[in-house]
């Protein structure tokens, strides 16, 4: 515990003064990135409480939190169905699961489980509607985000997907990328590293 007491101040100030080194042009973006992700996770490891039986909030739900699996899949399937896409209630569905199993007074093992079992659920009818390409995307994504930026504009660009109507997500690499100054393809990595934490 004395140790943590130590090592979290440092932690925090080195994050800062990693910031003003990046701010003044003395570190490049990349080293700035990888230094504050790594600390950053070391901080937030270190302030985690020791005991996993701390709860905030905590909920009971009336049936079986395995329902709210098959919720979500319902939703998603009849919003395709009526709508051939997903559309807002499916997305306020799946936040909604995810944030009822992460409130519910279970094991944290069975909340892994269900929150697995939720999002396999609703990528099973978004599969079912767009067919992933399993790695062609993201290369995709990144070449429509650096032609966006090139073009000024996401619709002017060579490529194009008839299963995207609107680039969500490369739109999301071109705006990560213009607020960061990183290319599309940091953006990516960046994106994809903040999906994990």
């Amino acid at each position: 515990m004395k140790l943590e007491r130590v090592i979290a101040p440092i932690i925090a100030v080195s994050i800062i003064m990693l910031f003003w080194l990046h701010y003044t042009n003395r570190i490049s973006i990349a080293q700035w990135l990888f230094a504050e992700i790594s600390l950053s996770l070391a901080l937030i490891a270190l302030l985690l409480p020791i005991s996993s039986d701390i709860r905030l909030f905590s909920i009971r739900l009336p049936t079986s939190i395995w329902a709210l699996a098959v919720a979500v899949y319902v939703i998603a399937e009849a919003e395709i169905l009526l709508f051939k896409h997903t559309g807002l209630s499916y997305v306020i569905a799946l936040g909604l699961a995810l944030v009822i199993t992460a409130l519910e007074g279970e094991k944290p093992a069975k909340k892994v489980a269900v929150a697995t079992a939720i999002v396999g659920a609703s990528l099973i009818p978004l599969y079912t509607l767009y067919v992933p390409s399993f790695g062609n995307d993201t290369w995709r994504d990144i070449i429509w985000a650096a032609q966006a930026l090139q073009a000024g504009h996401v619709t002017e660009t060579a490529v194009r997907h008839s299963a995207y109507p609107f680039p969500m997500v490369p739109l999301e690499y071109a705006l990560m990328s213009l607020m960061s100054g990183l290319d599309p393809v940091w953006a990516s990595v960046v994106t994809g590293l903040l999906y994990l934490v």
